[in-house]
Order: structure tokens, then sequence, then C-alpha cells
């Protein structure tokens, strides 16, 4: 089985060289590398042409900026392979990965293969990102491991047959693209088998997208786990009950937000009009102090919210 790794490049010239070798030196040699330039305005693109001179697997393609989603979107259409997997540009892979996919995909009858996470910081591992469980996983077990981080969402620790996206696409214009896919690419696989094996390493940078929790970054978190309850919801409306709470604490952060910046009304209000949808079922069961407050008073809660900040940006200036 040919095995297709798409890689989205976008001003990452440091750590690129890294990546691409990690993805070329992979001990199962059917591969083909998709980088997608999206638009760098450093030196990616230029290391992405030296490097397809070098190994005949690597396929470049340069694009206009349009974001993560849109480049991984890109990335699927080019892709030839029968199994896709996705390695964003700052982070690197283990050499056995397309080989321990291939092997789990050849001994299982399965669509997806979810593998696990070393985090990396400054050159040392200082965390993972474990499975719950190990082996085949039915659809709705593996649904429901996805709603309780058993299973964590990122779209690099998974490996796909790629016919899974012939009607699923990144969401384009949102961070958090992740969250907005995952659970669609679940519900539409016969079976999750889950790999024990720690096979891709992720780079902590404070620079990257959700290093820096903007405006829009909070707000994009509530709408992919708003859109993710819904869509649950319509199939396994058993599964979502315990995860309304998860929905209100997104919407309670974007809220808080709104104390202190600007942000668009309309979105505030949709998040408001979800914490007030939910307020009966969420404020009995909840054991969150900040939701607990918020529904019990939303004027104390914003005057300790407000002092909170205050307080916060003193003791940052000292």
């Amino acid at each position: 089985m040919l095995i297709s790794i798409i890689v989205p490049v976008y001003n990452v010239e440091k750590y690129l060289d890294e990546c691409i070798a990690s993805a070329v030196n992979q001990t199962y040699k059917n591969i083909e590398i998709v980088l997608v330039d999206d638009g760098s305005p450093d030196k990616s693109g230029w290391i992405c042409e030296e490097w397809a001179k070098k190994d005949d697997r690597i396929k470049v393609f340069h694009k206009a900026n349009g974001g993560l989603s849109d480049a991984r979107n890109f990335g699927i259409e080019k892709s030839s392979g029968d199994i896709l997997c996705f390695l964003d540009s700052d982070d690197y892979i283990a050499p056995t990965l397309c080989e321990s996919v291939a092997k789990a995909f050849s001994q299982n009858d399965t669509e997806i293969v979810a593998f696990e996470i070393n985090r990396i910081f400054e050159g040392k591992v200082f965390g993972t990102i474990s499975n719950s469980c190990s082996g085949i996983i039915e659809t709705k077990k593996a649904v429901s491991l996805l709603l309780s981080d058993g299973i964590r969402n990122y779209v690099c620790s998974k490996a796909f047959k790629k016919h899974l996206f012939d009607e699923i696409r990144f969401p384009t214009g949102h961070n958090y693209e992740d969250l907005g896919i995952m659970h669609k690419l679940f519900m539409c696989a016969k079976n999750v088998f889950s790999l024990n094996e720690k096979l891709y390493f992720y780079r902590k940078r404070s620079t990257s997208i959700l290093g820096q929790m903007s405006n829009n970054t909070l707000r994009d978190l509530f709408i992919m786990h708003q859109r993710r309850y819904n869509d649950i919801k319509n199939v396994y409306p058993d599964l979502v009950e315990s995860y309304n709470e998860t929905v209100c604490m997104a919407a309670l952060a974007f809220y808080d937000r709104s104390l202190w910046s600007k942000v668009d009304e309309n979105e505030l209000a949709n998040a408001v009009n979800y914490l007030a949808q939910n307020k009966k079922d969420v404020s009995k069961t909840t054991k969150n102090r900040r939701l607990k407050l918020y529904y019990a008073s939303p004027v104390i809660y914003n005057l300790y919210r407000k002092l909170k900040h205050t307080a916060k940006i003193i003791l940052k200036g000292k």
C-alpha cells in the first residue's frame, strides 16, 4: 500500500529539514511526501525544492497562503496514496511510523489507525499523549473515547484510509480544525485501531497558532466544540449529555475575553445564548466553580473575572 505523508509548510525554515528528513528516512519505503508550501515568506519553499531534488518520492506544491486547513485540503487533493498521514512542518516522526501503520492496516480490518505522541520542548521530551486502550475499537466506543480524551483529536496522531476524505475536508477559516473534523472521520469509519506506540513528535512552540490564545482562537474553540456536539447528537445522542459541559466551558472562555477585549457581537451572542439554553441541565451537574458562579450570578461573575484579570496584569508588570 502507498502511504501519503501530507506536510503543510508555512514559515518554518528553522525546523523544516528535520521534519522532511524524518519522512524521507522511513523504514517503510512505499511512500510519497506531499509538501504544500502555503505561501511561506521565508526560505521554506526553497528548502522543499532542494529536498525534492534528492528524493523522487517528494512532491512539492506552492500556493497562496490559505491557512493550515486549506493547505491540508490541498494536500489531500494532490495525494495518490491509499493511506493518508499528516505531519506538521515543525514536528517530526519516528522512522518506524509508516511501517507500524502499514502493518496495523494489513493485519486488521480497519480504516483509522491511532498512535501516540511525544511532546518536545527545546529538543527534549517533556510529556506524552497516550491512548487509553489498544486494539480494535468499534465506532461508537471510539467516538466516546474521543469525547473523553481517551483518544485525542490530533489528526497528526492518526493514519486514515483515503476514501474517508471523499466527503470530508478540514474547516477553513478556523483554528482547532482537528476538533472540527475528527469525530466525522470516526463516525464514517467501521472502527478504529489504537496502536500504543509513540510515533509522532510534537514540538511545543509559544509562537504557534494555538500557543497564542487570541480572541479568534477562543471563538473557534467554542465553535468547533459546538459543531461537534451537534453532529454527534444527531447520531449518538446518549454520548453528548456529559460533553455539553465542555461546550459550555468553551463558550464561557470566549465570553470571558469579551469582558476586557472587543469581540464580534454576533459571535458573543451565540456563546451567551448557548450558555443560557443549557443552564438548566449544566448548572445542576457541573462541578466547575466558574460555571457555577456564572449561572448563580453573571454580575458577580463579571466583577470577579475583571478583578482577576486586572490583578494578573499588575503582577505581570512588576
